[in-house]
């Protein structure tokens, strides 16, 4: 397991240079208890590895591996929480339970992001840390679609929602592009966008 990081000194890192799951684990007490969240078949912090960490996704280990049996299925974690869009302490049962929250790739997919964010605070100790991956929109399938506003935010608090509304499955799919095949791309990447 990579050392806790809480000491560094962050002004002499070079943060462009580090491996990226050294950047997501950059400053998380990874010996304490943890929580990542829809991991699919990608671990950040696999439980192989030695990591203490229940595994939260949208599908059961059985499903993971069903639906990604093309990509790298082996990597698929086991399961500890279904999430079906529920609280997540409801889910959980418990609160103040974790040192650490990983998410990646996750909050551009959820409804209510001050909800989600809440909770996770909920479920955090605390000095806890959530760390957060997010994409960058300049290089993958978002390139087109618009930016979310703080009143979109707002709105989807104010409404509990737990499903994206059916406009914004439709800009998702309107907006949606490739580069070459590919639903995200470095920035060295000059083919044109489909």
């Amino acid at each position: 397991l990579m050392a806790n990081s809480t000491n560094h000194d962050s002004d002499s890192l070079d943060h462009a240079a580090m491996p990226r799951n050294d950047k997501v684990l950059y400053e998380l007490n990874v010996t304490g208890r943890g929580l990542e969240i829809g991991p699919s078949f990608n671990a950040v912090a696999p439980k192989r590895l030695g990591y203490n960490v229940k595994i939260l996704d949208h599908l059961d280990t059985a499903g993971l591996r069903e639906k990604y049996a093309k990509l790298h299925p082996e990597n698929i974690e086991e399961v500890d929480y279904v999430w079906q869009g529920q609280p997540l302490t409801e889910l959980i049962g418990e609160t103040q339970a974790f040192d650490w929250i990983i998410a990646s790739h996750v909050i551009e997919h959820i409804p209510d992001l001050i909800s989600f964010l809440q909770q996770c605070a909920a479920l955090l100790r605390p000095h806890g840390r959530l760390s957060l991956v997010v994409p960058d929109k300049r290089y993958c399938l978002d390139i087109f679609s618009p930016e979310t506003s703080t009143g979109q935010l707002l709105d989807a608090h104010h409404h509990r929602s737990i499903r994206p509304s059916a406009g914004q499955v439709f800009d998702h799919f309107a907006n949606t592009a490739q580069r070459m095949g590919a639903i995200c791309w470095d920035n060295r990447e000059t083919d044109k966008l489909q």
